[in-house]
């Protein structure tokens, strides 16, 4: 049965506006920003689930360490490549990202593969599925081990020795003299005592005060 045209086009709208199932699709990249972000040449944009990298900076922020190496790192991974891209919803984020798991053509984890090279760091956050998380918290721990890239100068700068508190409810941490830090609440807090437990702990960095070098 031919399909009427006002259907196509509700189906269009919906799509479009985020307004559609969940499941899986083939895309490739037109462009990558940064280390853990995908630019389409359908147009999406896709935020690598669970997953963060060192930022690029802009205008009035400098780059972080290593991340141009992430993002060259990831570019390598998908320039010319059809991407099996996983997403749990269609529905863009407030920044109109789609947060989604991606598959390289030999059905390797894009977001695991850059844990495991040291370019990306595990991020938790709300609705991550168990079996995902701890794959990935696995492949960084032996990423920290192996001093895999970014880790080798992380794990072994004046910082890393520091005490870092984190928030148990966010799983973000922070510097001790950090005011964001300092706010979270006595039931909450949980003390790292240097910078390697805290990334074992599944914890990552707050955005404000964070360890992270600058390039």
């Amino acid at each position: 049965m031919k399909k009427h045209p006002i259907f196509m086009s509700i189906g269009l709208w919906l799509l479009l506006c985020g307004f559609a199932w969940a499941g899986s699709w083939d895309a490739r990249v037109r462009w990558v920003p940064d280390g853990d972000t995908l630019y389409l040449e359908s147009g999406q944009k896709i935020r690598l689930k669970g997953i963060d990298a060192p930022e690029t900076g802009g205008e009035k922020r400098a780059a972080q360490y290593h991340a141009f190496k992430s993002r060259q790192g990831l570019l390598d991974l998908v320039e010319n490549r059809t991407l099996r891209l996983e997403a749990e919803t269609l529905g863009a984020d407030r920044f109109g990202r789609i947060l989604a798991y991606a598959r390289l053509p030999d059905n390797r984890m894009l977001n695991r593969v850059l844990i495991e090279r040291g370019l990306a760091f595990f991020y938790p956050h709300s609705g991550q599925d168990q079996p995902h998380k701890e794959e990935l918290l696995r492949s960084q721990k032996r990423a920290m081990h192996e001093r895999r890239g970014f880790w080798g100068r992380l794990l072994t700068m004046p910082a890393a020795g520091n005490r870092y508190i984190g928030n148990s409810n966010s799983l973000r941490f922070h510097s001790l003299d950090c005011t964001y830090g300092q706010r979270i609440k006595q039931s909450n807090r949980v003390e790292f005592f240097n910078l390697r437990q805290a990334f074992s702990s599944g914890y990552a960095p707050g955005r404000n005060c964070t360890p992270w070098p600058l390039q």
